[in-house]
C-alpha cells in the first residue's frame, strides 16, 4: 500500500466532480419521471430542470477532462517515469505506490506499468454491471422525454440525447478499456513470467507496451472508482504478489 502519494490530491477536483455529476445524474432521471405526472406550471419546471441538469453535467464532465483530470494524470505520468528511473520531474513524491525493488531501469518502468494494468483491468472489470445500469437509466429518462414532444419540447429532447449518450458511450469505453488492458496484461505476463526477460532486445517490447498503456488511459479517461479500489485492494495486492513472485528477469538486462 502507498505510504505517501504527492500525486493523489490531484485528483481531488475531479472527485468532486465526480460526486456532483452522480447526483446530477439521479436527480435528471428522478425528474424525468416524475415529469411524466406533472402538468402544469409545475410540470414546465420539471422539464426546465432537467434540461439546466443535463447541461450543467455536460459542461462539468468536460471541463473536468479538459483541465482537472488532464492535470491529474500528466503528474501521475511523470512520476512513473520519476520512480522508475529516480528523477525529479516535480517535485513530487510517491512511497510504496509501486510494489517492486528492481533498479532504476526500463524494465522497472515497464514492471511498474504491469503492476498498474493488473489493478485497473480489475477495477475495470468490477464496474462494468453499475455502468451499464447507469446506461440503463439514462434511457429512460431519454424515452421519458421523447414523450414529451407533443408540448413541443424539442430543447429537452435535444439535452437529453446528449445526456444519455455520454453515459452509454461511457459504458461502451469502460468495457473497451478493459479488453485493452487485458490484453496487455497477457502481453506484460507472457514477457515478465512466461518467456522472462533474459535479452536486452526485449526490454524495447516492453517498453512499447508501456507507451501502449499510457496511451490507453489517455484515450478512454475512464476514472476507476475508489471505493472498488478499497474494497479490492487488499485481495489484489495478495494476487500481485503471487504474479511478482514468478516474474523473471536476468541481471544483465536490469
Amino acid at each position: 500500500m502507498s505510504r505517501r502519494d504527492d500525486v493523489s490530491h490531484y485528483y481531488d477536483p475531479s472527485q468532486l466532480i465526480d460526486k456532483i455529476a452522480t447526483f446530477l445524474f439521479y436527480a435528471n432521471v428522478v425528474l424525468a419521471c416524475i415529469s411524466i405526472g406533472l402538468s402544469g406550471q409545475v410540470k414546465h419546471y420539471a422539464i426546465v430542470g432537467q434540461v439546466l441538469i443535463a447541461i450543467s453535467y455536460v459542461l462539468l464532465t468536460t471541463v473536468d477532462d479538459f483541465f482537472f483530470w488532464y492535470t491529474a494524470e500528466s503528474f501521475r505520468r511523470k512520476n512513473a517515469i520519476e520512480s522508475a528511473y529516480a528523477i525529479d520531474l516535480s517535485g513530487l513524491v510517491t512511497d510504496g505506490y509501486y510494489n517492486n525493488t528492481l533498479a532504476p531501469s526500463t524494465t522497472k518502468y515497464a514492471l511498474n506499468a504491469f503492476e498498474s494494468v493488473f489493478f485497473s483491468k480489475s477495477i475495470a472489470k468490477s464496474m462494468n454491471v453499475a455502468e451499464l445500469m447507469k446506461s440503463v437509466f439514462a434511457i429512460v429518462a431519454f424515452l421519458l422525454s421523447c414523450m414529451e414532444i407533443k408540448n413541443g419540447e424539442i430543447v429537452l429532447l435535444v439535452a437529453q440525447t446528449v445526456f444519455s449518450s455520454t453515459f452509454i458511450l461511457g459504458s461502451i469505453g469502460l468495457l473497451v478499456y478493459q479488453m485493452r488492458l487485458s490484453s496487455l496484461y497477457d502481453d506484460f505476463y507472457h514477457d515478465f513470467v512466461t518467456v522472462g526477460i533474459s535479452k536486452n532486445e526485449q526490454i524495447r517490447l516492453l517498453l512499447a507496451d508501456t507507451v501502449e498503456y499510457e496511451a490507453v488511459k489517455a484515450h478512454y479517461k475512464v476514472r476507476l472508482s475508489s471505493k472498488k479500489f478499497t474494497a479490492m485492494n487488499t485481495e489484489l495486492s495478495r494476487k500481485w504478489t503471487e504474479i511478482l513472485n514468478k516474474v523473471r528477469i536476468e541481471e544483465c538486462t536490469k
